[in-house]
């Protein structure tokens, strides 16, 4: 029988999507997350994959700036969707969410949110973000990291997922287990797959060094 991890009403899982990007790498009219796919674009479908599932309790967009398409978009949702600034990298951006959704959990509970949603104490744990190092860091490397921010803040709450708007094939059982698993472990977890595919070495003038060992290795 499967156990939902709303058994414990006092956890929440929020997900942070990063869609500030361009996707220069694509040579796209537009960034990759508003390419569409089946009639909708892939941040709509990533997003809606991600309130299907039951256990999650919103949805936290870290968008650019200058972003004027997803407020044209015709999206349905019964969950919360939050909205914030990204920042010039990933990471920023993900960081900018961890910051956004600390501030509106601390603030009073919105009728938007359902019975019992926010809390004035609540703060966030995470899991897809790097582990924490032991030792600290030093000042000038504290800006944009999300693993420092976690590890000042960290309760067992509220939990993040930290999910690409350009990935809307995520299964929805898959991040179920997920979340099931990885919540029962300090420095959380993530979705991957074992490599199949032959990885090769190469030298520093770009031949073939070795065959790399596939055991252990994920992607």
């Amino acid at each position: 029988m499967s156990v939902s991890l709303r058994d414990n009403p006092e956890k929440q899982f929020w997900a942070i999507v990063p869609a500030a990007g361009v996707g220069t790498r694509m040579q796209a009219d537009r960034p990759k997350q508003y390419l569409e796919l089946l009639g909708k674009t892939l941040i709509e479908h990533s997003v809606q994959r991600l309130l299907d599932v039951p256990d999650i309790t919103g949805v936290v967009l870290a968008l650019d700036s200058a972003d004027t398409q997803w407020s044209q978009l015709h999206f349905m949702h019964s969950k919360p969707v939050l909205i914030t600034n990204g920042g010039k990298e990933r990471c920023h951006s993900v960081l900018n969410a961890l910051r956004h959704l600390e501030q509106t959990l601390a603030q009073a509970p919105s009728p938007l949110m359902g019975e019992g949603w926010g809390g004035g104490d609540n703060s966030i744990q995470g899991f897809a973000i790097d582990t924490p190092h032991p030792n600290p860091l030093p000042q000038g490397e504290r800006e944009g990291n999300s693993s420092l921010f976690l590890r000042e803040r960290a309760t067992d709450e509220v939990w993040v997922l930290v999910h690409d708007a350009a990935r809307p094939c995520v299964r929805t059982d898959d991040l179920t287990r997920l979340m099931k698993d990885a919540s029962l472990d300090d420095h959380g977890g993530l979705l991957a797959l074992p490599v199949r595919d032959t990885m090769k070495r190469q030298t520093a003038d770009g031949r073939v060094d070795t065959t790399v060992d596939r055991n252990g290795l994920w992607h």
